[in-house]
């Protein structure tokens, strides 16, 4: 990652892995509500896991928008070997989540809330599956 005294320009693929890593844990305790988690408790991941407060605001709004945009179009993965999509889970593949990268990490701050329309989601997904 950049200068961590900085807010990067670009939130970097391996960290978003590990952010994702680290929500996928979370969907599996029994506590987890598939509607959604409590922001606290992705605050309480992004403060500890980033060494700066700007760092860590930047990530965590991106990557909380990215995690609620693939709630709400979940069905949107149901393709191939996108991703299973269960009653409560959701199982995705690799390509997914660097699909959610590609469109929300290096979102300006004015951008991030906007919408991205299910079928360019599909058509990058499909794209990182054939690479």
């Amino acid at each position: 990652m950049e200068d961590e005294t900085e807010v990067p320009s670009q939130y970097s693929l391996k960290d978003w892995i590990a952010d994702y890593h680290w929500f996928a844990q979370q969907t599996k305790k029994p506590c987890y509500d598939p509607e959604g988690m409590d922001i606290s408790v992705f605050e309480n991941y992004f403060l500890s896991s980033r060494k700066v407060f700007p760092v860590a605001d930047y990530c965590l709004r991106r990557f909380v928008a990215a995690m609620s945009y693939l709630n709400q179009n979940r069905e949107a993965i149901n393709f191939g070997k996108a991703g299973v999509v269960g009653e409560k889970n959701i199982l995705v593949s690799k390509a997914v989540v660097i699909s959610l990268y590609r469109l929300f990490a290096a979102r300006p701050d004015h951008a991030i809330e906007l919408d991205v329309p299910q079928e360019v989601f599909q058509a990058v997904i499909k794209e990182e599956m054939e690479s």
